[in-house]
């Protein structure tokens, strides 16, 4: 639908983010470009943005305008434009239009390649105008700074090189600096300006070693700019080539830029440009993460981001920025996903000349191309680690930036292991074969290709009796890699978990996580709750053989170190990431494999560590209607208590049927409404606190006798 202001409207008031989101959502097209004047024409082209100016520009001089007769060129005299160049160390505009006036020549440093640039020699030239003449002259100096070149310029800003005239003070910011200027047209409006003024207030109030350092603010001449450090080096996106980096190569680079986005989150920041243009690797190869220009203050009250419209490189951009009304860290994440598929598979997860509107679908409907599709070879780990960064839903994604690259970093640590093993095989190899037979040979390689698969890239994690304090959760204990068989009856089948993790060895009780969400939901905490104490206690006194009605508000038991219950799947999900922030490691609920191999305990009982139902788990015969203090009850032979009985646990697959055959780390069914729970509870027939049994519910539902305990996972 058009919307009911015409072009000329538009450019009466010269509103150009109004404009640029009309014309690039089509409700402003060619067409109205029929009625205009050759000036009106030319603010046309330099209002637009980069990607639509190359069609605009031939619409314009279409022989059609002119009755038939080869038309002046609109865009002559006015200004010179000159094809775009490799982004420079600090381009306020990376990928736009360059236009110098007509005439001149670029003077300053070369825009032809992304490395650093040397300082001009020649009087400082004026900066381009958007809105179709020259601005004013550059002074001489701006502030305390001495003007050296032109380091870049585009629609709205330009960047020069400067040097501050206090030597002292230039040597404490790290020699010359890059000031990057809006044109005095803009600076006069109230919102460009605030935007702007903005983004300095950000840059000073964050320091990282990988974000670009702000020093100052200057206003001269009409001229309003940012001071920051001047980079040296090129731009991540000459790293994106065809076939693909190494994976070690791919680490190094997102290591600094996965720790500077988190540092921005932790300040309540979202950069939500985040790409390769606006990342330069300087000349020591450490990369620096540039402009703040949209990045959103989550702690600001103002709204000079734009907060409902979409703002971003659309390429790069997460699903949820299409409407830009909840967009968070994930939407940084998402892109450090994207940047991590191009740099590994040189190219985005879509084919070539793919229009952008195809792309948002591909987003939004969860069709991007698979990495292993692209580039073959590489490990599955590292596959799978990418296409979850760039996952639909961000609730999917890694809880941060670093929690991503190390999982990059550990399959590349297996990498290595992996490579030093077969050099080491190979040695061996060459040695037995001088002294045995071909069968002694085989033999002897079967033995280190086993060794391999133990300290590959999957790596088998702790051992069992092992245990790690968490700060938060207390005692956690070793559950080593193994196979067994899961499940019982005609559903069992062989499961064989890959990577040992460390498991909690009591379900988590009302006192650990009140101390994380502040308010304790349970039934069982010493007295009546307020919710439906009635409907409560009829259930609770049916089950201890008394009269249906109501007791005194102190009948009910419970208390800090009873298990917390009354807690929902989606509830249990949330505990686990506030406390995995706290402990600074990854906390989640264990799949429903992990669950029943850890309640087995590398023992063949029916419960958890005994054939004995009394003796491991509180269950409708001796619960006496309650919940109990955790670890009251023998444990099994990792050192567990509890996985029979108490508490039903929530595990983290949906429900559904289980594999036919054999399966190696599974997660369960990717599709279904409910999730698993498992373990049995106070109010459960004893049979239901086996090992092998299973139950399930919906995940925003809560009972009396649902809990859950939390694994951490190996990085």
């Amino acid at each position: 639908m058009r919307v009911p202001m015409t072009l000329r409207d538009f450019l009466a008031r010269s509103d150009l983010l109004a404009y640029a989101d009309a014309f690039e959502a089509e409700q402003i097209t060619l067409a109205d470009l029929a009625d205009l004047t050759d000036d009106e024409l030319r603010t046309t082209v330099g209002m637009a943005s980069f990607p639509h100016r190359k069609r605009l520009r031939a619409a314009v001089a279409e022989p059609s305008r002119s009755s038939g007769a080869e038309p002046a060129d609109p865009l002559s005299g006015a200004t010179r434009v000159l094809p775009a160049a490799p982004p420079s160390p600090l381009d306020p505009l990376p990928g736009a239009t360059r236009v110098l006036p007509t005439g001149s020549t670029p003077t300053g440093p070369s825009l032809a390649g992304p490395t650093r640039m040397a300082g001009s020699s020649g009087p400082t030239p004026s900066a381009p105008s958007r809105m179709g003449g020259p601005a004013p002259a550059l002074p001489a100096t701006l502030g305390s700074y001495r003007v050296l070149g032109l380091l870049g310029a585009g629609g709205m800003g330009t960047v020069v090189r400067a040097r501050h005239i206090d030597e002292g003070w230039a040597t404490t910011q790290g020699g010359d600096v890059a000031i990057k200027l809006i044109h005095p047209h803009l600076a006069e409006d109230a919102t460009f300006r605030a935007r702007f003024l903005k983004e300095a207030e950000l840059g000073r109030r964050v320091q990282h070693p990988s974000l670009v350092p702000t020093w100052d603010v200057v206003l001269e001449a009409g001229w309003l700019g940012t001071v920051m450090s001047f980079v040296s080096g090129e731009s991540l996106s000459t790293r994106i080539r065809p076939g693909g980096a190494p994976v070690e190569e791919v680490i190094a680079l997102l290591t600094p830029v996965g720790e500077a986005i988190d540092y921005l989150h932790s300040q309540g920041i979202v950069h939500r440009d985040l790409k390769p243009a606006n990342i330069i690797v300087r000349s020591d190869g450490r990369p620096v993460v540039l402009d703040l220009g949209i990045a959103k203050d989550a702690l600001a009250t103002d709204n000079y981001t734009r907060t409902a419209t979409a703002m971003g490189t659309s390429a790069w951009m997460a699903p949820e920025q299409a409407d830009a009304k909840h967009v968070d860290g994930a939407a940084d994440r998402y892109a450090l996903g994207l940047i991590a598929y191009a740099l590994l598979a040189g190219r985005l997860p879509w084919k070539e000349n793919t229009s952008e509107n195809r792309v948002l679908a591909m987003k939004l409907y969860g069709q991007l191309e698979g990495l292993d599709a692209v580039r073959g070879g590489l490990p599955e780990h590292v596959v799978a680690a990418v296409m979850r960064m760039a996952s639909l839903e961000a609730g999917e994604r890694f809880p941060s930036c670093v929690a991503f690259v190390e999982e990059l970093a550990r399959v590349a640590e297996g990498m290595r292991a992996l490579a030093a093993l077969r050099v080491e095989l190979a040695e061996q190899a060459r040695a037995a074969s001088a002294r045995t037979n071909e069968e002694r040979l085989r033999r002897l390689r079967d033995e280190l290709f086993d060794q391999v698969s133990v300290r590959s890239a999957v790596s088998s994690g702790p051992r069992a009796g092992e245990t790690w304090q968490s700060p938060t959760l207390g005692t956690f204990r070793g559950i080593p890699a193994g196979t067994f068989r899961m499940g019982a009856g005609t559903g069992q089948h062989e499961v064989t978990l890959t990577r040992g993790f460390w498991l909690m060895d009591h379900p988590v009780t009302q006192r650990e996580w009140t101390s994380i969400m502040g308010s304790n939901p349970s039934w069982f905490q010493g007295g009546v709750p307020p919710e439906a104490p009635a409907k409560v206690l009829s259930f609770w006194n049916s089950l201890v053989g008394s009269e249906p009605a109501p007791k005194p508000a102190e009948a009910l038991p419970g208390g800090p170190d009873h298990p917390v219950e009354q807690v929902s799947w989606t509830a249990a999900v949330a505990f686990a990431e506030k406390v995995s922030a706290r402990d600074g490691v990854r906390h989640r609920l264990p799949t429903e494999a992990e669950w029943e191999y850890a309640a087995r305990g590398g023992q063949d009982h029916r419960y958890s560590g005994s054939d004995d139902a009394d003796a491991v788990a509180w269950h409708r015969g001796n619960s006496g209607g309650s919940t109990h203090p955790v670890g009251q009850k023998a444990a099994n032979g990792y050192g567990l208590r509890d996985m029979s009985g108490n508490v039903r646990e929530w595990v983290a697959d949906r429900h559904g049927a289980y594999p036919s055959g054999s399966a190696t780390d599974p997660t369960g069914p990717a599709a279904g409404s409910h999730r698993v729970v498992r373990g049995g509870g106070w109010s459960d027939y004893a049979g239901s606190a086996a090992v092998a049994y299973r139950n399930d519910g919906s995940p925003d539902g809560a009972s009396s006798s649902f809990g859950f305990r939390l694994l951490r996972s190996i990085s």
